[in-house]
């Protein structure tokens, strides 16, 4: 008797432990990172002795091409150009294009000799147009108008210029200049193009790699730029994001991208996250530039923000997971001893984080992902 209900207590703590450490929906996960993050779940979870309620183990991601496939605030550029939807006076536009590029002359890398100076002059002209025959009138014209030399024009130099700026003038400038666009705009106007743009990218079935290319207009020319439309939410990230919720791990949002654009889709219930919004943090504006004093998402900014703005409601200590996909994450990828696991999103980059991804070893473990599909792969390669 005695032996029967030692086997029968056997089981039911294997059961318990199972039942514990099952959490996580298989899916498509690399089976040794959702391993990783099952186990995480467990030793740092609400039902791991020595939870306290009062000082919750946190995790904090990246959102593009992390959280999500592919980038939110650029498909929300995307989205922009396509709908026309600008609230920039056409007098205020060109300075709008420049205010923010360090040397307005020099020549954009990956553009052959043309400059900002020379797209904001060719833009300038292309949106007058525009804001006369569409976006003052709020016609029902929109096909019409994509079919004009304008638009064609427009599309493809404001894209040409946003990454000429970022390739030639750095990251910073970059994710400052790409957010002027934005001016104007009331805050429930940003989250409306926003949440329109996202909801538009959703319902693509693949991530599509286009060639814009502009007419022989104005004083650049001819440009050609390449682009990439869509965005997709897999759904081991959504369970990710839940699983560690009803564990009772915080979740913290850490991104380069402009706060209101990237809370609009982590915060919404519709789109499967469900982050509370006072633990969305990006990039913050004011005035047309950074707000003084915040620090600026990206590389060391992503560090100085967790520790100014997250650490202190959870006794100042660091977080236990970690995930990003880009050198912007490197920082708060490493600096933290606090870190249980490290999430890498292998973009198949081939800079300095390339090398990082290739060579991880534990604590950091390496999710394949197949981005023109929008979805995971259960190894760590890329497609």
């Amino acid at each position: 008797m005695k032996r029967s209900l030692l086997v029968f207590f056997c089981f039911v703590v294997l059961l318990a432990v199972s039942c514990k450490r099952d959490t996580l929906e298989k899916g498509d996960w690399n089976p040794v990172v959702r391993e990783a993050l099952q186990e995480l779940i467990s030793d740092c979870g609400s039902e791991s002795e020595g939870y306290n309620p009062d000082c919750r183990p946190y995790a904090v991601f990246d959102f593009d091409n992390t959280t999500i496939i592919g980038d939110i605030e650029v498909e929300t550029m995307a989205f922009q150009i396509a709908s026309l939807r600008f609230a920039i006076a056409p007098d205020k536009f060109y300075r709008t294009l420049l205010e923010c590029v360090p040397n307005i002359d020099a020549p954009l890398k990956g553009l052959d000799a043309v400059s900002a100076r020379m797209l904001a002059t060719d833009l300038l002209n292309d949106y007058i147009f525009l804001h006369e025959n569409y976006i003052t009138p709020k016609g029902d014209n929109l096909k019409q108008i994509r079919q004009t030399p304008e638009y064609q024009d427009f599309r493809a130099k404001l894209w040409a210029l946003s990454a000429g700026v970022d390739a030639t003038f750095g990251y910073e400038t970059g994710c400052l200049w790409i957010l002027r666009l934005l001016d104007g705009m009331s805050d429930d106007e940003i989250s409306g193009l926003a949440r329109d743009a996202a909801s538009a990218a959703l319902q693509q079935e693949r991530i599509e790699d286009q060639v814009w290319t502009s007419p022989d207009l104005g004083e650049a020319g001819v440009v050609e730029v390449p682009v990439s439309l869509g965005i997709g939410i897999t759904p081991e990230m959504k369970d990710l994001y839940r699983a560690l919720r009803e564990a009772g791990i915080d979740v913290y949002v850490c991104s380069a991208s402009m706060e209101k654009v990237v809370a609009t889709v982590a915060c919404d219930p519709a789109f499967g996250l469900e982050v509370p919004r006072e633990r969305v943090f990006g990039i913050r504006l004011q005035g047309g530039d950074y707000a003084p004093g915040y620090p600026h998402t990206h590389h060391e900014g992503k560090v100085e923000l967790i520790r100014k703005y997250i650490a202190p409601h959870h006794g100042g200590a660091g977080p236990i997971l970690v995930a990003g996909d880009s050198e912007g994450d490197y920082n708060m990828l490493t600096e933290f001893d606090s870190m249980r696991v490290g999430l890498l999103l292998n973009c198949g980059r081939t800079d300095a984080f390339g090398k990082f991804v290739s060579t991880a070893q534990p604590p950091y473990f390496v999710q394949g992902r197949d981005k023109a599909r929008k979805r995971f792969l259960p190894d760590d390669k890329i497609k």
